[in-house]
């Protein structure tokens, strides 16, 4: 079976600040990495009809139905199989923590920003938002949509400014998130043109530890044909993700060549975004995360599965797409559509260890409550209604951070909110606010959601 990645002779000039010479070896020095392109392009879409499933596998999150991208990659055996818990840990090395969307929060581990200017641990720009929510939303919690994986610990590793970020602060990402943090998988949705030796470095530091690296295989626009390698998912030992859609059909955008092992739903797929609530979006940015969450499945079962057995895993359970048979690979489609239920059919007559065996790492310890919201009272306006609360902060420190007033359809689904930022709490103290709030009629439940710089949140 060949694993090894065909590397390209030649490494082109990028973002106007970085050149390359005709050359096989590695560019020494820093460099620019990016978002791949035309990603995060929300469009008002008709969404394309769900898959059914069996009833008693669906989660309760009244968006669910709208995840076809979730439902086609067959997840009844991890929601299902209420043994998966959160000792997998998968690092997110993108653009910032999504703890603020008010559906995603119960799996993030760690936050930590890796950027050279410290811009700051929360998503700035929303891609990690909309890989997070597919990997790991806040799943059978009644609001919005479901993670592939109910219980993940997410590692969300800050190494984007936004759209760019520094190559030399990716690889101190990855390379902190074996080293610091223990990850078993990093996900890596992002993209350059050109082989840098630092981030080459970090790459197998990674593999060599044991860690699965999945990386989208890149998007095609302008000069760009899409048959291109890019890194990092041209290096050894990354598994290479292209998207699909609806009809298991590549993206248009899709790159094709050899880095492609595997593939996954990324052509308006339905996830969460920045504003709070949910809408679609395109990319292989986007179908990375499908395989990145596969390969945490693997994990649980055989916790010393490398990348090399986790191919090996992919070309034996992926739906083989191109007219390809079982365990034939393309350049289009790899080894196929990742499949979580093959996967855990496959793996689950092997015992997973005993923690006595392999013993769960440690939760970090959860810090005390600082803060607490009292005297809530919600009145009905002519144009929504009128939300007023105490907050009190219960410790001896200053508290700062945001508020978030959130509407609830009766379904459970996120129909407005409203924030108030940069909220300082003296010690000891309390504050009155009110907040109008403009909620849709359909509107039916209020709740209040305050984060502090520790990422704490309090509700009621």
């Amino acid at each position: 079976m060949k694993f090894r990645k065909t590397i390209c002779a030649a490494f082109a000039a990028f973002m106007l600040a970085v050149s390359a010479p005709a050359s096989a070896e590695p560019i020494y020095g820093d460099g620019i990495v990016t978002i791949p392109d035309e990603e995060l392009e929300f469009g008002e879409i008709a969404l394309p009809d769900p898959i059914t499933a069996a009833a008693e596998t669906f989660p309760n999150d009244p968006e669910y139905s709208k995840q076809w991208n979730t439902l086609m990659v067959r997840p009844e055996k991890v929601y299902s199989n209420h043994a998966f818990g959160k000792r997998v840990k998968i690092a997110v090395v993108d653009s910032g923590s999504p703890s603020k969307h008010p559906d995603i929060g119960g799996n993030i581990a760690v936050e930590a920003d890796f950027t050279k200017n410290k811009v700051g641990l929360y998503d700035s720009y929303g891609h990690c938002t909309f890989i997070s929510g597919i990997i790991g939303a806040d799943t059978n919690n009644g609001v919005g949509i479901a993670g592939v994986l109910p219980e993940v610990s997410i590692y969300s590793l800050r190494g984007l400014e936004g759209r760019t970020g520094y190559i030399s602060d990716i690889a101190n990402a990855v390379t902190a998130a074996v080293d610091t943090y223990g990850c078993d998988v990093i996900n890596l949705s992002l993209t350059t043109p050109s082989d840098f030796a630092s981030l080459r470095g970090a790459i197998t530091h990674a593999v060599e530890s044991g860690a699965i690296v999945v990386a989208a295989s890149g998007n095609k626009s302008g000069s760009n044909k899409g048959t291109e390698l890019l890194y990092p998912a041209a290096y050894d030992g990354v598994i290479g993700v292209g998207a699909i859609d609806k009809d298991k059909k590549r993206g248009s955008f899709s790159h094709y060549n050899s880095s492609v092992d595997a593939c996954a739903p990324g052509v308006d797929v339905y996830s969460t975004v920045i504003s709070g609530g949910y809408n679609t979006g395109r990319g292989t940015s986007y179908a990375a995360p499908y395989v990145a969450a596969a390969a945490a499945v693997a994990k649980y079962y055989r916790p010393d599965i490398d990348s090399a057995g986790f191919m090996d895993l992919l070309s034996k359970t992926c739906d083989p797409l191109g007219g390809a048979a079982q365990g034939e690979r393309n350049d289009e489609y790899g080894y196929g559509m990742v499949d979580f239920q093959n996967i855990v059919e496959y793996l689950e007559p092997i015992e997973s260890p005993e923690p006595s065996e392999s013993p769960e790492p440690s939760a970090p310890p959860e810090p005390d409550t600082p803060a607490a919201l009292e005297n809530v009272n919600i009145s009905k306006t002519e144009n929504g209604a009128e939300v007023s609360f105490t907050v009190t902060n219960n410790s001896e420190n200053a508290i700062f951070g945001d508020l978030y007033i959130c509407a609830y359809d009766a379904s459970g689904a996120l129909r407005s909110t409203e924030i108030i930022n940069d909220v300082e709490l003296e010690p000891s103290a309390s504050k009155d606010f009110s907040q109008p709030v403009n909620t849709p009629s359909a509107a039916d439940n209020i709740k209040i959601f305050y984060w502090t710089d520790n990422l704490i949140p309090l509700t009621t």
